[in-house]
C-alpha cells in the first residue's frame, strides 16, 4: 500500500438526505425521458482545466512511507519516495535513475527535455503500487547524472520529481457524467477518468434496466424515474480495482465490465465500483433540481 487517505485535501461532495421530501413534487412533474445524443467529445482546454482543477485540490502535506518500486507498462520504472495523505488527489514522490533524453531532444533546455520525458512516461498510466492515476506532473525536486549512454547516443538522468494522483477513497462521493448503460449496469466518466462502473444491485432500489429506452428506470413509489445517458451523476465509491492485464485476446473477450473490460472492447487498469443505492446519489436532478425549487418556494412564502 502506497498510503491511506484522509482529510488534507478537502473536496466537496455533499450528499442530500431525506428521500420522501425531496422527491414528492418529483412524481407529477418528470416524466419519462429519452436518452440524449449529446457528444462526449473534449477538448484540449477542458482537459487543461481538469488537470489544473487537479493541481488546486493537491495539498503540500506528505507522510512518511516505505521505498516501494513503481513499473510503467509492465517495466520497472521510479521508486516511491512518499506520498502525501489527501482526498481524490494525492501528491507521490518519485524517484527514476534511468530517464533517457535521445538525441533529438539534447538541443533543449535539460529542465524542459526531462519534463517531457516524464510526462510521456508517468502521466495519464496507472501505478497500482501507488493505489492511483497519474494526473499530471507536479514539480521536479532534482536533475543529476547526465552519462551518454554507449552504443545509444542517450544522456542518461537520475530525477526526483512530484506527481498529482487520482486516487479516490471508498466511500468518497464523487460526481460524474452517465456515459452508457446496458442490462449488465451502468458507466460513468468524471472527466478524466472513464472506468466508473455501477452494477445492478448498487442501483436506487427498485430499478430495473428499459430495453426499448436504453436506460435504467428507478421505481419510486410507482413514479418512474430515468436515468439518461450524458446526464450528471452523483455515486459513492464502493471499491478501487487493479485487475490483471489479460494474456491473451479470449482471456481480454472472457472478462466483465467489474473485472476489467472497457465498452469498446478494451482493457482497464484501473476501475472504479460505484454505489448509488443511497439518498442524495444517482442522477442529480433527481435531488439538486427540487431542492432548487423548494427553496425558491420558501422565499416566495416569505415575502
Amino acid at each position: 500500500m502506497c498510503g491511506a487517505a484522509s482529510d488534507c485535501c478537502p473536496h466537496s461532495a455533499t450528499t442530500t438526505t431525506g428521500r420522501a421530501s425531496t422527491l414528492s413534487a418529483q412524481k407529477t412533474r418528470r416524466a419519462r425521458r429519452r436518452p440524449l445524443a449529446r457528444s462526449l467529445a473534449r477538448s484540449p482546454d477542458s482537459e487543461r482545466e481538469e488537470r489544473q482543477g487537479a493541481l488546486a485540490s493537491v495539498d503540500s502535506c506528505r507522510g512518511k512511507k516505505k521505498c516501494v518500486c513503481v513499473c510503467v507498462n509492465g517495466e520497472p520504472g521510479a521508486t516511491l519516495l512518499d506520498i502525501s495523505v489527501g482526498r481524490m488527489f494525492q501528491l507521490a514522490s518519485l524517484s527514476d535513475s534511468a530517464v533517457k533524453i535521445a538525441p533529438a531532444n539534447l538541443g533543449k533546455s535539460t529542465l524542459e527535455a526531462v519534463t517531457q520525458e516524464l510526462e510521456s512516461l508517468y502521466v495519464d498510466k496507472v501505478l497500482p503500487e501507488c493505489g492511483g492515476l497519474v494526473v499530471t506532473l507536479y514539480s521536479i525536486k532534482s536533475i543529476q547524472g547526465g552519462a551518454v549512454l554507449a552504443g545509444e547516443g542517450c544522456v542518461c538522468f537520475d530525477v526526483t520529481f512530484d506527481v498529482v494522483l487520482f486516487k479516490p477513497f471508498i466511500g468518497e462521493v464523487l460526481e460524474g457524467t452517465l456515459t452508457s448503460a446496458d442490462a449488465s449496469g451502468a458507466h460513468v466518466s468524471v472527466g478524466f477518468f472513464h472506468d466508473v462502473f455501477v452494477s445492478p444491485s448498487d442501483m436506487q432500489y427498485p430499478s430495473e434496466f428499459d430495453e426499448s429506452e436504453g436506460v435504467w428506470v428507478w421505481d419510486y413509489d410507482g413514479s418512474k424515474m430515468d436515468m439518461c445517458i450524458n446526464e450528471k451523476v452523483r455515486f459513492k465509491v464502493k471499491g478501487v480495482r487493479f485487475p490483471d492485464l489479460p494474456k491473451t485476446a479470449e482471456e481480454l473477450s472472457s472478462l466483465t465490465f467489474e473485472a476489467g473490460a472497457k465498452t469498446d472492447g478494451s482493457f482497464a487498469p484501473m476501475l472504479l465500483i460505484g454505489n448509488m443505492n443511497e439518498d442524495g446519489l444517482g442522477l442529480c436532478s433527481w435531488w439538486d433540481e427540487e431542492g432548487d425549487h423548494e427553496d425558491d418556494h420558501d422565499h416566495a412564502v416569505e415575502e
